[in-house]
């Protein structure tokens, strides 16, 4: 009597690779929703953490340096506030009646003053100004690099990287993070500042723009929310910002006010 064959064992179905399901991309001209919060609802529901980077895209006057003076340095106990600007009356005096110091001496000492504004001078339009104020620039930094746990917001931080503090700049946000120090930077064009001012970031905002490249250039930053973004950044009111968390893709849109 032939032996009873054993029946073979069931074929496993083939592994389902895991896909990240993508939103659709939005067709041209469709109306894009993407939900506002309060500046009050907006702060109360996300949180900045001491070493996460934050960049900030918007024409002048759209309510940037409002947000980031008034809204976010308010987060984090050490603020070293790089005055690129000669004056700066959206800033300025509001940072100074609420105890910042005005210097520049790059020797900070967060013990007598943890928030400060370094305006180096000189403030002409020389090369040799340029030099200087680079020169300037850099050494304030590489103090709060030493020092640690800084949050560092670059008002414009295109002008620093064309006047040649690049390197500098490009060291905190590539390495800061594992020292506590975050990285606040704002700009007027997203098309020339450094690629590691986005790649590097834990949080983006933009305000309104319609300029192809620029439009292009922002959706860029935002990874996997680019089509999104594009559409939405079109359509924002003149004051408002899109926000981005770049870790979830979470999309927001809210507006600075007291």
């Amino acid at each position: 009597m032939p032996p009873v064959r054993t029946p073979p064992a069931p074929r496993r179905p083939p592994a389902i690779p895991r896909v990240r399901i993508l939103p659709r991309p939005p067709e041209p001209g469709e109306n894009v929703q993407v939900d506002f919060q309060t500046w009050r609802q907006f702060e109360a529901t996300h949180e900045f953490k001491q070493g996460d980077h934050v960049t900030g895209i918007g024409r002048t006057g759209r309510g940037k340096t409002t947000l980031f003076a008034r809204g976010l340095l308010h987060h984090y106990p050490y603020v070293l506030y790089l005055g690129t600007k000669e004056d700066d009356p959206s800033a300025y005096p509001w940072l100074l009646r609420r105890g910042y110091k005005m210097t520049s001496d790059p020797r900070l000492d967060y013990r007598k003053a943890p928030r400060v504004i370094y305006r180096p001078g000189p403030f002409g339009i020389s090369k040799r100004d340029k030099e200087i104020q680079a020169e300037r620039f850099a050494a304030v930094l590489a103090v709060a690099y030493a020092q640690r746990r800084w949050a560092i917001y670059a008002d414009e931080v295109a002008y620093l990287d064309e006047i040649g503090v690049a390197v500098e700049l490009e060291a905190i946000w590539r390495t800061g993070r594992g020292r506590k120090i975050t990285m606040l930077a704002a700009s007027q064009n997203p098309v020339s500042i450094p690629r590691v001012a986005f790649d590097q970031v834990s949080h983006l905002f933009f305000w309104r723009q319609t300029e192809a490249e620029r439009v292009r250039r922002m959706g860029e930053m935002a990874g996997d929310a680019a089509p999104v973004v594009r559409e939405a950044i079109r359509r924002l009111p003149l004051y408002e910002a899109l926000y981005v968390d770049t870790s979830t893709d979470e999309l927001m849109r809210t507006r600075y006010s007291m």
